[in-house]
């Protein structure tokens, strides 16, 4: 196609195009254009005076220093409502209060509290079977909930309601961590060289049983649900009232006698600590965390034994 044939074609195309709309762009565009140009044209004629510049530099501080927001003054604003702490403590005991003693037959034989919900868990016994729970964990047998975790008791969620488990030896109170034991009855006097015996246990295992308790009170102390993977605990009454707890082996019978203990054995004080008084049962607990040995006293057959397991390397 030679150059007067994409004439001819550029000259057919051009009288197909609508004229009218065409003129109305152009005059549009040739608008814009001498505006801007004369904008340009002004500034450069008239340039800005000395108080212009520092009005620019001011304005130009002030948005600088209106991007560094205070944030400190919106919080003060309470946009979104001031926490208040006491307010939601007011809203736990509440909570608590309106949490009766629940009439499921389960037994809180141990508990561990902490802020921590991935810490707290609770050790109780249903159906005759022991086990330990952590938040929000449904406990066998029932379709209850383990919600909160205290000193003195925990709180489950059963049937669509807060209900109260109260440990074992302590009568239900709506206040946490009151003085509300049981009265227990004193004990006799079991130690003497005709009723109480040291166990030995053999030096070539010494080192062997040191290292695995070690480990067992590391991996207890990090996750408490392991503390059935080693020992089941249960309370053992005479007379309706709790004279020590039954130990029995869990998954690993050998370390259970390793350590000299026998299916059975009733412990009944722990480093010196009387369990059957539940204020010195928790204390026990609470320094075993930090304790070096463990001087465990148990009654087997009548006959009290001293046990003594040293936990540190």
């Amino acid at each position: 196609m030679d150059l007067a044939q994409i004439t001819i074609r550029l000259q057919f195309l051009w009288q197909k195009v609508p004229q009218k709309y065409l003129t109305q762009g152009l005059i549009s565009l040739l608008v814009i254009y001498i505006a801007f140009w004369s904008a340009n044209f002004t500034w450069s004629v008239f340039p800005q005076g000395k108080q212009s510049t520092k009005n620019t530099v001011v304005n130009t501080s002030t948005v600088q220093s209106a991007g560094k927001i205070n944030t400190a003054a919106i919080r003060k604003l309470n946009l979104f409502g001031e926490f208040n702490k006491q307010q939601e403590l007011v809203k736990l005991v509440e909570k608590i209060e309106s949490a009766p003693e629940t009439r499921l037959k389960l037994t809180l034989t141990g508990l561990v509290a902490s802020d921590d919900s991935s810490v707290a868990a609770a050790i109780i016994e249903s159906k005759g079977k022991q086990e330990t729970y952590g938040i929000d964990d449904k406990i066998e047998g029932t379709r209850a909930l383990l919600k909160q975790v205290h000193s003195d008791r925990v709180i489950i969620e059963s049937a669509g309601r807060m209900e109260t488990l109260m440990l074992d030896g302590f009568e239900y109170s709506k206040e946490i961590g009151a003085d509300n034991e049981k009265p227990t009855v004193n004990r006799p006097v079991k130690t003497s060289l005709t009723n109480r015996g040291k166990l030995k246990v053999d030096p070539k295992k010494s080192r062997h049983i040191k290292d695995r308790l070690a480990k067992a009170r590391i991996e207890i102390l990090q996750n408490p649900g392991k503390l059935t993977d080693y020992v089941k605990m249960s309370p053992y009454r005479v007379d309706g009232k709790i004279k020590g707890y039954r130990l029995m082996p869990s998954k690993d019978p050998e370390f259970f006698t390793e350590m000299g203990l026998v299916p059975g054995d009733i412990v009944v004080q722990i480093n010196g600590k009387d369990l059957t008084d539940v204020r010195e049962a928790r204390k026990a607990l609470i320094e075993l965390r930090k304790a070096e040995q463990v001087d465990l006293l148990v009654e087997r057959d009548g006959v009290l034994h001293d046990v003594s397991l040293g936990l540190n390397n």
